[in-house]
């Protein structure tokens, strides 16, 4: 019976030791390879949320999952707001050169309690291609609507812990993910649509996470930068500020 004790502990442990994170990013600087993509974690400068012009913004407590699309209502966790999900072309999402090889470059923010359980899973990413930007359904159903070219889960279950207390706050990204440029191919379509999923090892318990890509500008990324007020907005605020103006010499006669 003791043998079998023993037997049964360490089978367990091995079973712990295995579902540790494929690639651990929880400490400053760190990153890891999976299926021929990079991760690394970053200590970015704080952008404010806002700036940062996410194509896919989820939330949800515990497991959290979703995809970018045009399509309204979305199909799992996804922000309806069309500022936050939205398409995303090939063309607009920046290449970076690593050691000679090309890759085309995702910027993650996410959001947990700094102050009590910071960390937080991504258990899958998939990402796609198709000819247009507002597909719809579950990954099943839509099989045969776009062209998988990079999933996380290939060949095993991977998974990344992250550490939102690593960086100041929300907006200022926490995770850079370099897929290989050779595997996006013209021919599938020039829309892309990242999949991904938190939470199954470490819940989600607190705000959204969003992902989004920088903006290049003479060969070199670069943050966007703050989106310009509509018209009717500024002229709105002309107009309080107009108004402030004149109440503040009327105190004054």
């Amino acid at each position: 019976m003791k043998t079998i004790y023993a037997i049964l502990v360490l089978a367990a442990l091995q079973a712990v030791v295995l579902a540790g994170p494929t690639v651990d990013l929880s400490t400053a600087g760190a990153s890891g390879t999976i299926n021929g993509a990079i991760f690394q974690q970053i200590n970015a400068q704080s952008m404010g949320t806002g700036v940062i012009d996410a194509f896919l913004r989820i939330q949800n407590n515990g497991i959290e999952e979703g995809y970018n699309t045009d399509y309204r209502p979305t199909s799992y966790d996804e922000n309806a707001s069309i500022q936050f999900t939205r398409s995303l072309l090939l063309t607009s999402i920046p290449t970076v050169n690593l050691n000679g090889t090309l890759y085309r470059e995702f910027l993650l923010d996410i959001n947990e309690a700094k102050n009590t359980k910071s960390t937080l899973s991504l258990d899958a990413i998939q990402i796609f291609q198709a000819n247009a930007g507002n597909l719809h359904g579950t990954l099943a159903q839509l099989q045969t609507s776009w062209t998988q070219i990079y999933d996380l889960d290939a060949g095993g279950d991977n998974w990344i812990k992250l550490d939102y207390s690593l960086n100041p706050g929300s907006g200022g990204g926490d995770m850079l993910a370099y897929i290989p440029d050779a595997l996006f191919k013209a021919e599938y379509g020039p829309y892309v649509y990242l999949y991904s999923l938190f939470g199954k090892n470490i819940a989600a318990d607190s705000g959204f996470e969003e992902w989004s890509v920088r903006v290049v500008k003479d060969d070199t990324i670069v943050t966007p930068p703050p989106a310009v007020p509509a018209p009717g907005a500024m002229i709105l605020a002309a107009m309080g500020m107009t108004l402030v103006g004149y109440l503040r010499r009327g105190r004054t006669l």
